[in-house]
């Protein structure tokens, strides 16, 4: 079979046609690693080769229907367990909503913020004048910058549904 050139695409759309996907999947394959385009084009056989090495047929489900309903049936049983199991928990108050955790997350950012802002006059107060401002100017600096980076950062596990008490 010598002398048989691969064919070549011009254009991500014409390469698109020869592949049967569109001009934004080519895009978001291209991202993916599929072969790129050469000075002679887009290399259609290398381009499908690559595309025959990422797909993976589909997985066939094992297991006869009656095993796989009697998984699903399994899987539906532990997830109501598990949420009779929070509710039990909610009502004994070892859990708390998630508006909760976020208003008193809120709340506890509000003070630490009030806490400091009064700081710089705390620890100057026993300072001589030119020094005090010295360092209030510093300390507020520190402080802005803590502040912007914790207005900047989200708080962990804030955006769980629910929160465990100790």
């Amino acid at each position: 079979m010598a002398g048989i050139a691969s064919q070549y695409a011009t254009s991500k759309n014409k390469l698109g046609v020869a592949l049967g996907l569109s001009g934004r999947q080519i895009a978001n394959l291209l991202d993916e690693g599929m072969p790129a385009k050469t000075d002679a084009g887009f290399d259609i056989d290398a381009c499908r080769q690559w595309l025959a090495g990422k797909r993976k047929p589909k997985e066939k489900p094992v297991g006869t229907y009656a095993e796989r309903y009697e998984n699903a049936e399994l899987r539906k049983i532990e997830a109501e367990a598990l949420t009779k199991e929070l509710k039990a928990q909610q009502a004994e108050g070892k859990l708390i909503d998630r508006e909760e955790a976020f208003m008193w997350a809120c709340q506890l950012c509000a003070t630490i913020g009030t806490r400091l802002d009064q700081m710089p006059e705390e620890v100057t107060t026993e300072l001589s004048p030119d020094i005090r401002q010295t360092m209030r100017e510093r300390i507020t600096e520190k402080l802005d910058l803590i502040r912007l980076t914790m207005a900047n950062e989200r708080l962990p596990g804030i955006d769980e549904a629910v929160y465990v008490l100790p």
